[in-house]
């Protein structure tokens, strides 16, 4: 059976990463990936176009590690006290939210949200 050469425009699982060219089966191509705009026809102009979106999103990631460690420097100098009530063998009561820490955070002037502050509720309390 004959096959066809697309040019993945997303990543696709087993198939291949987004810019490279992938032979499918023709059903395969006109039933699944032409249609939902997950490839295009392995043509010069494609593959041009193609280049030019994986090299924006290559920059776009990397502007985004890139401000990832930015915050990640600063945040390493950064301590923050929280008052709490402790019980026998000084337990704590209750537990710090990651609302809390994003408060106290967002009083030193850093911009967090609440999902970017992993939850350490499981590990030990100091």
């Amino acid at each position: 059976m004959a096959s066809v050469k697309l040019l993945l425009k997303e990543s696709i699982k087993n198939v291949g990463r987004v810019g490279d060219i992938v032979e499918v089966s023709p059903g395969y191509a006109r039933n699944y990936l032409l249609p939902r705009g997950l490839a295009y026809e392995a043509t010069p102009g494609n593959r041009k176009r193609i280049a030019m979106e994986k090299a924006r999103l290559e920059a776009a990631e990397a502007e985004r590690i890139k401000s990832a460690q930015t915050l990640a420097d600063r945040l390493e100098s950064v301590q923050l006290t929280f008052s709490a009530r402790v019980g026998d063998e000084e337990k704590l009561f209750g537990s710090v939210t990651t609302a809390d820490i994003a408060h106290q955070l967002h009083a030193q002037g850093f911009d967090i949200e609440n999902k970017q502050i992993c939850d350490f509720s499981h590990g030990h309390h100091q």
